[in-house]
C-alpha cells in the first residue's frame, strides 16, 4: 500500500503520533480487506486538517481502488486515535461495497439466501416427519392466495422502486415465508392461524428486501447493460409520427355509409363505454396506491380488498394490540384515495365512490368476483 500523508495547519508534533494511529488501524481493519480482492498496491492519500474555531481535527482519505474507483471519506474528532478509527471504518465501508458491486452483489445476495433457507430446512428436518406431512398439508390449500398477495406486493414495490425487476422473484420470497412459518410453528395451526402466519412472514420478508435493496441502492453495476441514451431513441424516432397518421384508405366508400346488421346498438355501445370509463376509474384507483405509504397501502388492500379485519391486520403487520392504530390508517390511507380521485375529476365526493366499489370482488385471494364491472376492472376476462 502506498500511502501519502499532507498537512494543513498541523504542527509537527502531531505528524508522527498521527500517521502511527492511523497505521495501526489500518493494518488491522483495512489491509486485510484489500489483501484479499487485489493484488495491485492501492493508493491511499491523507490528508489532516485543524478546524479553526472548534480546534477540532479533520481527517480526509482518498483511496483508488480496482475498477477505476476512488473512495472519498472524511471524518473530524478532538482526539487523532478516535478519528483515525472513524476514518478507516468509513474507508473499509466504502471498499467493500465497491467490491461487491465487482464480484456480482445479485449472485451474493442469492447465495446468502440459499445458505439462509437451508439453515432453515435443517431445523424442519429435525422435527418429526409426521409434523412435516400436517404442515404441508395445512399449508398447500393456501399457497394459491398467498402467491396472489405475494405478486400483488412485489408489483407495488417494484413500481415505486423498492425492489429491483429481478430480485427477489415470486418464488424467492413465497418459499422464504413458507419455511420461516414452519420453523416458527411448534404445532400445526389451524388454517386461519396457519394463513395469518404465513402472510406475516412475507410481509417481513419483503421488507428485508427492500432494506437489503435501498442498501446498495446507489451503485450500479459495471457488469450491467448500458440502457439506451434517451436522445438516440428520440432521434431513432423522428419521422414515425408521418406514417401512425397517414391514412391511405381515406377515399369515401359505400360501405362506410351503410349500416352494419351486425354493429352493436347505441345502448350496448354506451354500456360498454360505461364499463371503459368505470375500469379506467380503477385502474387509476389501484395506481394511487403505490403512492401511499406502504402500511397503509397493506392496510387497505387486506381489509377492504382481501376481507380481513382489523386484527388480524394488527397481527399479520406486526402491529399488536393496535387496532385503533390500523383503523386510523385505513381512514388515511382511503381519505388519500379519495382526495386524489376528486382532483383528478374521477368524481366530485372520492368518498362516495369509495363506497360504491365491490372491494371484495377485486381480491386476488377471493374465490369469483361478484360483478361484471369488477371482473372488467380487475383485467379477469
Amino acid at each position: 500500500m502506498q500511502m501519502q500523508y499532507s498537512y494543513r495547519a498541523i504542527d509537527k508534533e502531531f505528524h508522527e503520533p498521527w500517521q502511527r494511529a492511523l497505521g495501526n488501524v489500518i493494518e488491522r481493519d483495512l489491509k486485510p480487506l484489500l489483501d484479499k480482492h487485489t493484488k495491485d498496491s492501492v493508493r491511499l492519500q491523507i490528508v489532516l486538517d485543524r478546524d479553526k474555531t472548534k480546534r477540532q481535527f479533520l481527517a480526509s482519505g482518498y483511496m483508488h481502488l480496482p475498477g477505476k474507483k476512488i473512495v472519498s471519506v472524511t471524518a473530524s474528532h478532538d482526539e487523532l486515535t478516535p478519528l483515525a478509527q472513524t476514518l478507516v471504518q468509513s474507508m473499509f465501508r466504502q471498499a467493500k461495497k465497491h467490491f461487491d458491486r465487482l464480484h456480482a452483489q445479485d449472485q451474493i445476495k442469492r447465495k446468502a439466501r440459499r445458505e439462509r433457507l437451508r439453515e432453515l430446512k435443517v431445523r424442519i428436518a429435525a422435527k418429526p416427519a409426521s409434523a412435516a406431512h400436517e404442515a404441508k398439508v395445512t399449508r398447500m390449500p393456501l399457497l394459491s392466495k398467498l402467491e396472489a398477495v405475494a405478486r400483488r406486493e412485489l408489483a407495488y414495490l417494484r413500481a415505486v422502486g423498492d425492489l429491483p425487476r429481478d430480485y427477489p422473484t415470486l418464488r424467492d420470497v413465497v418459499d422464504e415465508a413458507i419455511v420461516q412459518a414452519e420453523v416458527e410453528w411448534q404445532s400445526v395451526p389451524e388454517e386461519k392461524a396457519a394463513y395469518f402466519g404465513l402472510l406475516k412472514h412475507l410481509f417481513a420478508v419483503l421488507d428485508h428486501e427492500v432494506a437489503n435493496s435501498r442498501q446498495f441502492g446507489e451503485f450500479v453495476s459495471l457488469d450491467a447493460p448500458v440502457e439506451a441514451d434517451a436522445q438516440d431513441v428520440a432521434e431513432a424516432m423522428v419521422e414515425e409520427e408521418v406514417f401512425e397518421f397517414y391514412q391511405p384508405d381515406d377515399t369515401l366508400r359505400l360501405a362506410d355509409i351503410i349500416a352494419d346488421s351486425q354493429h352493436p346498438d347505441a345502448a350496448t355501445i354506451a354500456e360498454q363505454e360505461e364499463l371503459v370509463d368505470r375500469s379506467s376509474e380503477f385502474a387509476f384507483a389501484f395506481d394511487l396506491l403505490k403512492d401511499m405509504p406502504r402500511l397503509w397501502r397493506r392496510i387497505f388492500l387486506l381489509i377492504r380488498v382481501d376481507g380481513l379485519d382489523a386484527s388480524s391486520v394488527s397481527e399479520i403487520l406486526l402491529i399488536p394490540s393496535k387496532e385503533d392504530a390500523v383503523r386510523r390508517w385505513l381512514m388515511q390511507a382511503e381519505a388519500f384515495i379519495a382526495a386524489h380521485l376528486e382532483e383528478a375529476g374521477v368524481s366530485k365526493n372520492g368518498n362516495d365512490w369509495l363506497q360504491g366499489v365491490d372491494w371484495s370482488a377485486l381480491s386476488v385471494t377471493r374465490s369469483a368476483a361478484a360483478s361484471l364491472w369488477s371482473k372488467e376492472a380487475n383485467h379477469e376476462e
